[in-house]
């Protein structure tokens, strides 16, 4: 078996951090945000926790567009919105996050299959919260240092699957979004040259080909419709993969 590799510090919390975040246009900002917790360890214990911004741009919205927080565990929630959700890229700056309307989660419930497609329906009073994953491909795990990861201070460990549509937070909003599929190698890419890393030093790093960097640094800038290092650092950036 091979050697297990270890890292120094503790443990902040483990379980599943899956999101869906809707715009209206490619280069608008964000109109609907959603990121649904599943905490199985961390300092406040076990629990559900949902931050869902249907006014991401606004701090004070109109009830019927209210920015909440549902959970069945109140100190884990502000644990998570204080200390990583407001550090993530998409979220580092949002006004959607200054008052939040914290609300007790009545049942959580889920459907599908993660390999697949799958769901979480969350109900917190008269309010029922659906959200959608479908078209998820092979799962992959990366590693990203401190000075990489959205958070700062702490080592990301990641399990991911590609995703090549999801279904929005139906509470108010029918919008749909669809994304591009990245393969593993080709997240990879993103990740090292978002974070400053010459063409030669992604292939050492990967231990691969300019040539074959080259081609999938091609690849993804038109899956993603980009043009340029600094569009894919952007990219990458608002979806939490690399720091500013």
């Amino acid at each position: 078996m091979a050697e297990p590799i270890r890292f120094p510090g503790t443990v902040e919390w483990t379980g599943e951090n899956p999101a869906i975040y809707l715009k209206e246009r490619p280069d608008g900002p964000f109109t609907t945000m959603a990121s649904f917790f599943r905490v199985m360890l961390s300092p406040h214990g076990r629990g559900h926790v949902l931050v869902l911004l249907q006014s991401p741009q606004e701090a004070d919205p109109p009830p019927e567009r209210a920015n909440l927080c549902l959970h069945d565990n109140e100190p884990l929630a502000r644990y998570l919105v204080g200390d990583f959700v407001r550090h993530f890229g998409n979220f580092r700056g949002v006004p959607g996050l200054d008052r939040l309307d914290y609300r007790k989660l009545d049942s959580v419930s889920s459907s599908g299959d993660a390999r697949s497609s799958f769901g979480q329906t969350l109900r917190a009073g008269a309010l029922t919260v659906e959200l959608r994953w479908a078209g998820l491909g092979e799962p992959f795990c990366f590693v990203l240092p401190p000075e990489k990861s959205a958070t700062g201070p702490e080592e990301l460990g990641a399990l991911l699957e590609e995703l090549a549509r999801s279904s929005p937070a139906r509470s108010q909003s029918g919008t749909r979004a669809i994304g591009p599929r990245l393969s593993p190698r080709e997240l990879e890419v993103v990740v090292l040259v978002a974070s400053g890393k010459s063409n030669r030093e992604v292939a050492d790093s990967l231990a691969i080909s300019v040539r074959t960097v080259e081609t999938h640094r091609a690849r993804v800038m038109q899956k993603l419709g980009l043009q340029g290092a600094a569009s894919l650092t952007l990219w990458a950036v608002n979806r939490g993969l690399v720091r500013p």
